[in-house]
C-alpha cells in the first residue's frame, strides 16, 4: 500500500514525461486504464516477477485504490493457498495434492503471460 501511494504521489509524473517518448509505455497505460482490476491480479498471480511490478504500476495508472487492493488480495490467495497445499502435500506424502498444486503452479505461470501482451513486448524485445 505504501509503495502504490508513493508511487501515485511521487512517480505518475516522470512517467507521463517517459510516456510522450515511448509507444509501448503509452499502450501498456492504455491497457491498464481499460483492465486494471484484470491487469494487477494477472501480475500478482504471475508469481515469478517481483510483487514490486504490480505495485509501481498500480500506482502508476489511473486506477483507484479500492481495485488495486481487491486485485491484489484476490491474486494473492491462489498464491498462498497452493503454496500451503505444496508444503503440506509434500510432508503427507499425498502425491493427488502435490500434483493438483504443481499443475497449479504452472497455470498461474502460463495464464497471465497470454493476458497480459503489452508487458510482454515490453519486456521481450527482439534481439538482434
Amino acid at each position: 500500500i505504501l509503495m502504490f501511494y508513493l508511487v501515485r504521489w511521487l512517480g505518475r509524473d516522470f512517467v507521463r514525461k517517459y510516456e510522450l517518448k515511448h509507444k509501448a509505455i503509452k499502450h501498456l497505460m492504455k491497457s491498464f486504464q481499460k483492465h486494471p482490476f484484470r491487469n494487477i491480479f494477472l501480475l500478482r498471480l504471475f508469481y515469478p516477477l517481483p510483487p514490486e511490478i504490480a505495485n509501481v504500476l498500480g500506482g502508476v495508472s489511473e486506477m483507484s485504490f479500492e481495485k488495486y487492493f481487491f486485485a491484489s488480495l484476490l491474486g494473492i490467495i491462489p498464491m498462498t493457498l497452493f503454496s500451503v497445499l505444496l508444503v503440506k502435500s509434500y510432508l503427507w506424502q499425498d502425491y493427488t495434492s502435490f500434483l493438483i498444486s504443481l499443475i497449479a503452479f504452472i497455470m498461474m505461470l502460463l495464464i497471465p503471460l497470454f493476458f497480459i501482451s503489452p508487458l510482454r513486448k515490453i519486456f521481450w524485445k527482439k534481439r538482434e
